[in-house]
C-alpha cells in the first residue's frame, strides 16, 4: 500500500513537472517572437532615422513614432507578464486602495500612442460611479490588455466602445469592437493561456494577455466573458463592489 501510494505521488509530481516544463517552453518560444517583432523595428527604424537627412523633419517624426510605438508593445508585453508572475502568488499579493475607474482609464490611455487611438475609442463612464476598493495597477493592466486585443483584431478605421456603468451591487467594465463574430467553441476558449485565433496568424501577440484579464477579475472576485453583438465582438467584466474595505489580511 505504501509503495503503490509512493508510485502514485511520484507519478503525480512527474506529470506536473512535465506540464509545468511544456508551459514554459510554450512562453520562451512565445516571449522569443513577440519581443524580437518590436526589438527588430526599433532596430530598423532607429538606422534609418540616423540616415535622414536633419531637415527632413517630416520623416524623421514618423520613424520616431514607430519607434515609439514598438516600444510600447514590448512594455505592454513586459508589464502583463510581471504582472501574471504578481498573481500566481496569494491573495494578499494584492496592492488595494481606493480606485477611481475614469483615473485608471486615463492611466491606460498613455500606454498607447495617439494614432493608436485617435477618432476611434469612444469612452462612456457612468458620472454616479464610486470609488472601487481593488488593485489600481491590475486593473489599469486589465483595461490596457482589453484595448490592446481590440486594437488588434479591427481595421484602423473602426470604431471601439468602452463603457463603465454601476449598479446597485457590480460596477460592470464592457468593451466592444467592431469585427466579425467569432465560433462558440472559440468564445469558450478565448481566456485559455496561449490561446489565438484561428485567423490570427499574421497578428502579432503572445496568447496571454486576454488570460491575465481572467486572472485580474477573479482576483477581485469578479468575472469576465466574451460574447457576440450585432456590432461586433464585446468582452464584459463585472466587479462586485465592497462598500467598505475587506479584512486587513487583503491589504499590502
Amino acid at each position: 500500500m505504501f509503495r503503490r501510494s509512493t508510485v502514485s505521488t511520484f507519478t503525480t509530481l512527474q506529470a506536473k513537472r512535465i506540464h509545468a516544463n511544456e508551459i514554459k517552453q510554450t512562453l520562451l518560444r512565445t516571449l522569443s517572437h513577440d519581443l524580437k517583432t518590436p526589438l527588430a523595428s526599433i532596430i530598423g527604424n532607429a538606422s534609418l532615422l540616423m540616415q535622414k537627412s536633419a531637415h527632413d523633419i517630416e520623416a524623421q517624426h514618423d520613424i520616431a513614432l514607430q519607434i515609439q510605438m514598438s516600444a510600447q508593445r514590448m512594455d505592454r508585453l513586459i508589464a502583463t507578464l510581471l504582472d501574471s508572475t504578481r498573481l500566481q502568488h496569494a491573495q494578499n499579493a494584492l496592492k488595494y486602495e481606493w480606485c477611481d475607474f475614469e483615473d485608471l482609464i486615463g492611466v491606460a490611455l498613455q500606454e498607447f500612442s495617439p494614432p493608436d487611438l485617435q477618432q476611434r475609442l469612444h469612452i462612456h463612464v457612468d458620472a454616479n460611479l464610486k470609488l472601487f476598493w481593488g488593485d489600481a495597477g491590475l486593473l489599469v493592466r486589465l483595461m490596457v490588455n482589453l484595448i490592446d486585443n481590440a486594437l488588434k483584431y479591427t481595421q484602423a478605421d473602426t470604431p471601439i466602445t468602452l463603457r463603465v456603468a454601476s449598479s446597485a451591487h457590480d460596477v460592470v467594465l464592457t468593451l466592444c469592437n467592431a469585427s466579425k463574430p467569432i465560433s462558440s467553441a472559440e468564445l469558450s476558449s478565448i481566456f485559455d493561456r496561449f490561446y489565438r485565433l484561428e485567423h490570427s496568424a499574421d497578428i502579432h501577440g503572445s496568447g496571454i494577455g486576454l488570460s491575465i484579464c481572467k486572472e485580474i477579475a477573479q482576483a477581485h472576485h469578479g468575472t469576465i466573458r466574451a460574447y457576440n453583438d450585432p456590432q461586433g465582438i464585446c468582452f464584459e467584466v463585472i466587479f462586485p463592489i465592497r462598500r467598505q474595505p475587506p479584512d486587513l489580511k487583503e491589504r499590502p
